[in-house]
């Protein structure tokens, strides 16, 4: 099959990928969704935190972790997701917005964010990841 060799290399590409992954916190509180969304983001090479379900819980993880980007379901339990992107902008970290909201009902101050619409292919979803990583912000 494959010589020692090669098995440390394979070894040591897989490490550069960890080490140079980007980590998404994901927000969604339907909890089989979320996973699968980690899952997804997972073999894409991202590194993931959560799903979280609250606005509490997605705070936390934003003030207690290093996060290169978000993406957040915009109806949480109890509440929605803007008190995060706020906190989001702030600091500067990109975001999208996944949502079967449509454009006028969001917050005029949130209209500009990048937003996929529910449901989500998988691959127009990380190709919007992608560009979210990639890009500068767009607030």
């Amino acid at each position: 099959m494959f010589n020692s060799d090669t098995t440390a290399q394979i070894r040591d590409l897989l490490e550069v990928n960890r080490s140079t992954s980007k980590t998404l916190l994901v927000v969604e509180d339907e909890y089989l969704v979320g996973f699968l969304l980690c899952c997804d983001l997972q073999e894409e090479g991202y590194s993931t935190i959560g799903p979280f379900s609250t606005v509490e819980a997605a705070m936390a993880a934003v003030n207690d972790q290093t996060v290169d980007g978000a993406i957040l379901d915009i109806n949480l339990v109890g509440g929605s997701v803007y008190p995060v992107a706020e906190e989001l902008i702030r600091r500067e970290i990109p975001f999208l917005f996944v949502s079967g909201y449509s454009e006028t009902d969001i917050p005029e101050q949130f209209r500009q964010c990048r937003r996929v619409s529910k449901p989500a292919d998988t691959r127009s979803l990380m190709r919007a990841v992608s560009a979210m990583i990639s890009a500068k912000p767009v607030w």
